[in-house]
């Protein structure tokens, strides 16, 4: 009988334990994110009201919307401050903000795979959760394409990859490959049964805690970075020979970190195409997916074709093995090519447009947007920048 009362006491206390966190999933400071299944991590997030949002705008794509960068590398994660542009937007429109994004995720992770995933996911924990009013897709010109290329072919299961060129079979591959076979749509079977490891999760926590791990080690931001890495070509990206550039800021040349993520300097225009395919194609089965979901393209340049660069060369980060120096004036042409092909597919779907280079150009010459922990991703200037600019742009074009 005694261990009978014990039992019921200890599942009595597990089951409260599990309501409480469950409750408070956005009250709780930054590092006790991570104990919450990846699935409903949005609702944890601090750009919104209340738990659930309501009339809400989802970012979505890769570590751009994720939020990676120096700004998040700076606060303390055991606080609740605002790190990302989706802090900002929501100050700006005073709309509920959340985002799908994660770090290396190309466009049909990014745009399909993850937010049908995880709306999925949350709507089998809170069946009231509606549909995002605004969808917002940042489009980054510094790897999507190269993503692109890699997820495509890591994830086609058959030998013949260009009958993807075919639209009936590429989208057969996106629901059945992408979407219902994605981890998140698996787990929202299991409902509410998604809750019951937080206590489990919890305990890890404390565990951690009481050991000399670093917080990075155990980031979930750093976390899904290097889940990107390993997934690219062995386990790494590749560098340049020269570690440096330098870039003209406020009429000074500084010298900065090399291999910079540029747009595409090192795919042939065929290539890009095909990239830009993809994308189209992702954009179709969102529309598909999110039918009532006003959708919007942000277009983000990378750090190369932000800054005025130096020399006659620049340095790039590469993703195919090949050459990692090319001609500065390439640039400009590659980015206003990619841009172009981008918006060119909006207008072909009735989507919003925003091309966001001529607002970072203008203000890269008097700062610098970018590290210092971390050049290829936006610091606190660049995510407030990007979230004014977005904010406006949506206030300004809402329905």
């Amino acid at each position: 009988k005694q261990y009978s009362v014990v039992l019921v006491i200890t599942v009595a206390l597990w089951i409260f334990i599990e309501m409480i966190f469950a409750r408070h999933i956005h009250n709780l400071p930054i590092r006790f994110h991570y104990i919450y299944p990846e699935g409903i991590r949005p609702l944890a997030e601090t750009s919104k009201a209340e738990k659930l949002p309501n009339n809400y705008i989802a970012v979505v794509g890769d570590s751009y919307a994720a939020g990676k960068g120096s700004w998040y590398d700076k606060i303390s994660k055991m606080s609740r401050e605002s790190f990302h542009s989706t802090h900002v937007i929501y100050q700006i429109t005073g709309r509920d903000v959340i985002t799908f994004g994660r770090s290396g995720a190309g466009n049909i992770r990014g745009m399909v795979e993850l937010p049908v995933g995880k709306f999925e996911y949350m709507k089998s924990v809170y069946p009231n959760i509606e549909s995002p009013s605004e969808i917002v897709v940042y489009f980054y010109e510094g790897n999507d394409l190269n993503d692109n290329r890699r997820d495509v072919s890591s994830r086609y299961p058959y030998d013949d990859i260009g009958a993807l060129l075919n639209k009936e079979i590429f989208s057969e591959f996106v629901d059945q490959i992408v979407v219902n076979e994605n981890e998140f749509m698996r787990a929202s079977k299991r409902g509410l049964l998604n809750h019951l490891n937080l206590t489990l999760r919890i305990v890890e926590e404390v565990k951690q805690q009481s050991t000399k791990h670093k917080d990075w080690e155990r980031d979930p931001m750093i976390l899904a970075h290097k889940r990107y890495l390993e997934l690219s070509r062995g386990g790494e990206e590749y560098e340049g020979p020269r570690g440096y550039n330098r870039i003209n800021v406020n009429d000074k040349v500084i010298k900065v970190e090399g291999n910079f993520q540029s747009p595409s300097l090192e795919l042939t225009e065929d290539e890009i195409d095909i990239s830009i395919y993809i994308f189209e194609q992702a954009l179709i089965k969102m529309k598909e997916y999110f039918p009532d979901s006003h959708i919007n393209v942000i277009y983000i340049p990378s750090p190369a074709a932000s800054y005025e660069i130096v020399d006659d060369t620049v340095s790039i980060r590469t993703y195919e093995g090949r050459s990692a120096m090319h001609p500065t004036t390439k640039i400009v042409r590659y980015s206003d090519m990619i841009c172009s092909k981008i918006k060119n597919v909006t207008q072909r779907h009735n989507v919003e447009f925003f091309d966001f280079r001529g607002t970072v150009r203008d203000e890269a010459r008097k700062t610098i947007l970018h590290g210092p922990s971390d050049w290829q991703h936006f610091n606190e200037k660049g995510y407030r920048l990007l979230g004014n600019a977005v904010g406006t742009f949506l206030s300004e074009n809402s329905n």
